[in-house]
Order: structure tokens, then sequence, then C-alpha cells
């Protein structure tokens, strides 16, 4: 007989409404919208999570305890609106208080609400080809809401792109916690970890990516690292440009390269984390500077981009990177963000 773990029991058998009626606003920056966040992200929007474009809603589950009748809704699960024309978020699901003021903290980091992209702005203002992420306050990527969450779906993605979703919907419906409104969040480190490894490769049918994972979630549950402490939200560089103080710009960049080569080393020692996965994992932390150099990567940039003037012989990877490198030197420590903006698909630049 199989034991492959079911959901549990407890989990609610209806969907109640959303409570309370009324939303809390959350302010964005001028400009900011849903679907170019999600375009820029490597991971994009995979379950338990969902995008409604034409309504410009997403339906978000928090794997928190922030709800009041926590032994059976464990999960926190959120709807999200934009308002056209404000500089603002409608969230619904939310009690006002102490533990909403958590999960809006979390919403921030997802849709990279606090970061200062000034700087950037200005640089692609002034590129032959990226005037127009300027024009529309474009930058932030989309995040999950905890690290480990990221993590576990960077590995997915580069391993199995198009299983991916398939992939992270059976997570939540085997090891997810129920949510107020019926479905499953995504499993946590502690959740993953305590489950035998044969039943992510075996029971599952993961093989060596549930391998991978399993391995994943047991070094985090134990706080190899702990995930949460690799986020990003670096410090404003638009004020020092302001106060025209070059010595704390200078210092800021040099810290800033600095945290990003601690993190790519750290994160080439966890499982599934390798040369193709490490720079979008480093985005969705908010580190920008670290360029994809992989074959694949190349062979994009070389489609997209072919030499101006037509060869005889084809291109070398060499001369490939070469010309990749130069296209993205201009950007200082966004060197990598300016690379997933100039390979964006042109349907996903409006």
């Amino acid at each position: 007989m199989s034991a492959t773990p079911q959901p549990p029991e407890t989990a609610p058998p209806f969907v109640p409404p959303v409570e309370p009626k009324d939303p809390i606003l959350l302010h964005t920056p001028p400009g900011f919208r849903i679907a170019p966040c999600i375009a820029l992200s490597p991971v994009g929007v995979l379950p338990p999570h969902l995008y409604e474009p034409a309504q410009g809603a997403m339906q978000v589950a928090l794997p928190s305890k922030l709800v009041r009748n926590v032994e059976l809704y464990p999960c926190t699960e959120v709807l999200i609106h934009e308002v056209p024309g404000h500089a603002a978020l409608l969230v619904y699901g939310l009690w006002p208080g102490t533990l909403a003021e958590v999960a809006l903290d979390k919403l921030r980091w997802m849709f990279g609400l606090d970061e200062d992209l000034t700087l950037f702005h200005h640089l692609c203002s002034r590129d032959r080809e990226l005037p127009w992420v300027a024009e529309q306050h474009i930058g932030q990527v989309l995040r999950s809401p905890t690290v480990f969450e990221d993590l576990v779906k960077v590995v997915i993605v580069t391993q199995r792109p198009k299983q991916a979703a398939a992939i992270c919907q059976t997570l939540c419906s085997t090891f997810g916690s129920p949510t107020m409104l019926a479905r499953y969040s995504f499993p946590e480190a502690a959740q993953l970890a305590k489950v035998k490894e044969s039943v992510l490769t075996e029971e599952l049918g993961l093989g060596p990516l549930g391998k991978l994972i399993w391995r994943l979630a047991v070094r985090c549950a134990e706080g190899q690292p702990e995930p949460e402490t690799l986020r990003r939200v670096r410090p404003s560089f638009s004020a020092a440009l302001a106060g025209d103080d070059e010595t704390l710009f200078d210092d800021l960049i040099g810290e800033e390269l600095q945290w990003q080569e601690r993190l790519t080393d750290l994160l080439l020692t966890l499982p599934g984390l390798g040369i193709r996965s490490v720079p979008p994992m480093l985005r969705l932390l908010g580190c920008f500077d670290l360029v994809e150099m992989h074959k694949a990567a190349l062979t994009h940039f070389a489609k997209r981009y072919p030499p101006r003037r037509k060869r005889q012989e084809p291109e070398s990877s060499d001369e490939i990177l070469a010309r990749l490198l130069k296209r993205v030197d201009g950007f200082a420590i966004y060197r990598g963000l300016a690379q997933s903006l100039l390979l964006l698909p042109p349907d996903r630049k409006a």
C-alpha cells in the first residue's frame, strides 16, 4: 500500500468568505504595477499564488500563523488588488493590528516596495534601449513571501521549467498548511525536512530533483543557513548621490559587492544551487549585479542581439560573453537586472 502523504484531514471543507470585507491600504512607489514585477521574476507566479491580469489581482498564501483560528487555518491567504492611477494596493483578508503589519511587511518584501531604484532608473533613462524602464518605473522583482520558498522554486524552475507549476502544486497539496480559503500554502523547510527522502524521490516521482529539494529543506530547517537572514534591502544610493557624497557612494557600492560575493559563495554550497540558479536567486534576494553567463543565457543574448556587422564565422562563446558584459557594463551594480530587462520578450515589456 502506498504511503504517499495525503492533505491533512483538518482542511476546511468549504471556501469561507474573505474576512474582513474592508481592505487595508498598502502604499507603493509611484507607477508601481504588478504585471512588470511578475515579468521580471525568475520564478513568476507559481502555486500556491494566483494572478488575474485582467483584474490586476493576486492571491497570496502567507506561510505564517496570522489568522485568529490558527488551529483550523494556520496559514493566512490574502487577496491583493491594484488601484489604477493610485500608488497603493488594496489588501483583503487581514484584520487591522500587529499581525496585519507582519503580513504587510511580507508583502512589501514580495513586491520589492522598499527598493530604491532611483539610480537604476537614471541609468536606464540614458540607455538606447531601456528608457521605457525609467518612464514606467519598472524594476521590482516578484518574490515569494519566504526565502526558503524562493530557494526551492529556483531549483525547480532551473531543473524542470515546464513542470514547475505542477511540481509546486504537488508540494503544496501534499505538505502545505491549509488556508482559510480551502487551499494550501507552500511547505516550510521544517515540513519537508521531517518526511523521508523517498517520499519526494519515489512516491511523488520527483527523482533526483526530489532529493535536492529534501536536502535543501534539511539544511534550511537546521539553520545552515537560516534563509530569512539572506534578504538584502540595500541602503539608499540616491541619498548619497543627492548629497554629492562620493566617498559614501563608493563605500555603499563596495559594501553591496561584498555582500553579493558572500551570498554567492554561500548559495553555491546549497543543494541544487549552481551556475544557472545562483544569479536568479540573487535577484530574488535583492542583489542585482551578477550576470548570467551560462550557455543558455549567452545563446539567448546572441539571438536577441546579433553582431551589428555580418560575420563569416559564427561567434565564439567568449566573444558573445565579451559583448554581453560590454552591453551591461554601464549599469553599475544593476547589471543582472539590466540583462533581465534586455532579454524580456517584446510582449512582456508593456
